[in-house]
């Protein structure tokens, strides 16, 4: 009796169990849909804003940082080598440049994109160690602090990011030149950037076959134009007869259709975060490190972007752009130690400035540029255990800004 007592007891024990589980997890199933739910609304009511928050944006503003360390190298420094240049930073001699960068406005609220307000604290990593500014106050590629506010019971973040500071994509696609020149530097550069990040030559070369079975879809160019292409077409219409009875016909007709620039860098934008493209290899972390998120992913631009800012790429992205005139290190080096004290106004300003390397400066014209006018908006809403995010990508033209594409998950 003893021992039958003993077993009811221990199989109502693990019935109980059972039970117990299943009634948790059906609780955290339905709180997880309420949850996702809220952070769904929120991040839609976020897009919604930061639509219009866009359309009102200005160009972002550079910063002078003669007096503060670059953020150029960031990217290869081992954590060992990182922990000390955040010291560097953080010593007495960079203390005048965090104080100017600190200051707050009359309100006691922080001013973005001010040259002497641009931070109350110069970024944080997780463990609360302060971080280099970046080319407009923020950490790279933020071109403003991060907003954040809260909808409902959900957390909105939303963040803006210098996509002309990124190596596009498309670049290792272009076929140009009849002479294959372009074709070769094209290789090079993109070869130079995966090879800065830690990709291997066999991931290379499928890379390079997956954009080739990109490029078979749609070419990219240095330059989007507009198109008109014109498509045959037989509709159904209703003629007049011969007694004035209307008699319906199918008549052959051309259909016309304009395909903007803003269409070819949303088509791009869509191929390049398709299937079409393993971006799996880009997004593996370089330096494991809960302070630092280092990968390939977040030096490259996927949104259809077609130049690169020379005052606001970091130098591994500079001598990838560079390579079409050859002389890269050495131009890059040049750019490094100049914008830091005051950022290239325009391409012809380069070309005096660096007057030895003109000529490597004249070929790299159609792939550099010293203003900005492409940006990715990202926006994460959390609610309990769910997130919501959404990406829109965005051009400056004509100065207006224009959404190229919106992606939510």
């Amino acid at each position: 009796m003893l021992l039958l007592t003993l077993v009811i007891l221990v199989v109502l024990a693990a019935v109980g169990y059972l039970i117990t589980r299943r009634v948790s997890a059906y609780r955290y199933r339905n709180q997880y849909i309420l949850d996702y739910q809220s952070a769904r609304y929120s991040r839609d009511s976020a897009l919604k804003y930061a639509l219009s928050l866009v359309k009102k944006m200005e160009a972002p503003r550079l910063i002078n940082r003669s007096d503060t360390l670059d953020f150029s190298d960031i990217f290869a420094l081992t954590q060992q080598e990182y922990e000390g240049f955040v010291e560097q930073w953080d010593s007495p001699r960079f203390e005048e440049a965090r104080s100017r960068l600190s200051r707050l406005d009359a309100n006691g609220a922080i001013e973005a994109n001010d040259v002497n307000n641009i931070l109350a604290f110069v970024g944080a990593d997780s463990n609360s160690q302060p971080a280099v500014p970046g080319p407009y106050g923020p950490r790279w590629p933020l071109i403003a602090e991060p907003l954040q506010f809260n909808i409902g019971e959900a957390e909105v973040t939303i963040t803006i990011e210098d996509e002309n500071a990124k190596y596009p994509l498309g670049w290792a696609m272009l076929k140009e030149e009849k002479s294959g020149k372009a074709i070769r530097e094209a290789q090079a550069g993109f070869t130079s950037f995966c090879e800065w990040m830690d990709v291997n030559y066999v991931e290379i070369k499928d890379l390079e076959q997956q954009l080739d079975d990109v490029g078979e879809i749609k070419s990219f160019k240095t330059e989007f134009k507009p198109l008109v292409t014109r498509k045959k077409m037989v509709v159904s219409r209703s003629i007049r007869g011969r007694r004035g009875q209307n008699i319906r016909r199918r008549v052959p007709i051309m259909q016309k259709k304009a395909i903007t620039a803003l269409t070819h860098r949303a088509d791009f934008a869509k191929l390049f975060n398709s299937s079409f493209v393993n971006l799996e290899v880009f997004a593996r972390r370089r330096i494991f490190s809960d302070s630092r998120q280092e990968s390939a992913l977040k030096y490259i631009g996927i949104w259809g972007s077609n130049k690169v800012n020379i005052n606001s790429a970091p130098r591994h992205v500079l001598e990838s752009a560079l390579v079409w005139g050859g002389s890269a290190p050495g131009i890059a080096d040049a750019i490094i130690e100049r914008r830091r004290n005051k950022p290239f106004e325009d391409i012809d300003e380069l070309k005096d400035a660096m007057f030895s390397y003109s000529d490597a400066i004249r070929k790299c014209v159609p792939y550099i540029t010293t203003k900005s006018n492409y940006f990715t908006v990202r926006i994460t809403a959390r609610s309990g255990a769910a997130t919501a995010t959404a990406v829109i990508a965005v051009v400056k033209e004509s100065d207006k800004m224009h959404p190229v594409v919106i992606m939510a998950g």
